[in-house]
């Protein structure tokens, strides 16, 4: 599944999401989202070691919290110690709740996921969910190229790596990872979609196209696998409230329909 991030009292932005498929993520529940839909967020900057952050992803999943989801925010740099402790935690000691927890991946044109291999190896063997932080700017896809097609190459690229603008081990790195390392961790990709990233919808719109064209991993975006998730769902973020509306006009038409080509809209 994927997760789509929201801000609680932000729902008037990001009500038509709830419909389509993947998890309601937020450090808080969101008021009428059950504990069925709700990933709950936590941030590596909460805990002092990753043992203290397993025991608190164990909590939540444990009754009486019954979480549906856990998600570190986030592997990044800084964080590879502790994230690699926490997942090694939770092979040893809470190997119950594998498939049940995860982590998201920094975003950044410059990431290169092979600087986080300690802990990405750590979360594989620990069948962790990886959540894969993909937030584009339309700013930087127009600078690309002179023409759409030179553009979405770069947009291709920015998602799976290992070519062209991004030589960098990226997506298509995870995933050569996650199989030589026998492991099934669920993979997903979540877009930007707050005004940082987005200058209008036709962007929102061309993220799916390009993914699912030229990233070589179309079936991550599927809804079988989830869809594509999101971030985030904030008012103060965004100047549409019907952004949510264009988000999951385009998940049915190219994750759930499965359509290759650019939607009617």
């Amino acid at each position: 599944m994927s997760f789509h991030i929201v801000t609680a009292d932000s729902q008037s932005h990001w009500d038509a999401i709830v419909p389509i498929g993947g998890w309601i993520a937020a450090q808080n529940q969101p008021p009428g989202i059950p504990n069925e839909r709700w990933a709950q967020n936590i941030s590596v900057t909460w805990y002092g070691s990753g043992d203290a952050m397993a025991d608190a992803i164990a909590g939540g999943l444990n009754p009486p919290n019954n979480r549906a989801r856990v998600m570190i925010d986030e592997l990044r740099g800084n964080s590879i110690q502790i994230v690699a402790d926490c997942a090694r935690a939770m092979r040893t000691r809470y190997p119950q709740f594998a498939g049940r927890w995860g982590c998201y991946l920094v975003n950044g044109t410059g990431i290169a996921y092979t600087g986080l291999q300690p802990a990405i190896d750590e979360l594989l063997d620990a069948r962790a969910m990886i959540a894969c932080e993909f937030y584009a700017h339309q700013s930087d896809y127009q600078k690309a190229g002179d023409t759409a097609g030179e553009r979405d190459t770069w947009l291709g690229d920015f998602f799976r790596g290992s070519r062209g603008s991004f030589p960098q081990g990226r997506l298509h790195w995870l995933v050569q990872r996650r199989k030589s390392r026998g492991s099934d961790s669920h993979i997903s990709a979540l877009f930007g979609v707050t005004d940082k990233f987005i200058g209008d919808w036709t962007f929102l719109d061309r993220m799916f196209y390009v993914f699912v064209n030229k990233s070589g991993y179309r079936g991550l975006l599927l809804a079988d696998n989830g869809g594509a998730g999101s971030w985030k769902w904030d008012r103060e973020g965004m100047s549409s409230s019907s952004r949510d509306v264009r988000f999951a006009d385009a998940w049915r038409w190219y994750c759930q329909q499965e359509k290759t080509s650019l939607s009617p809209r």
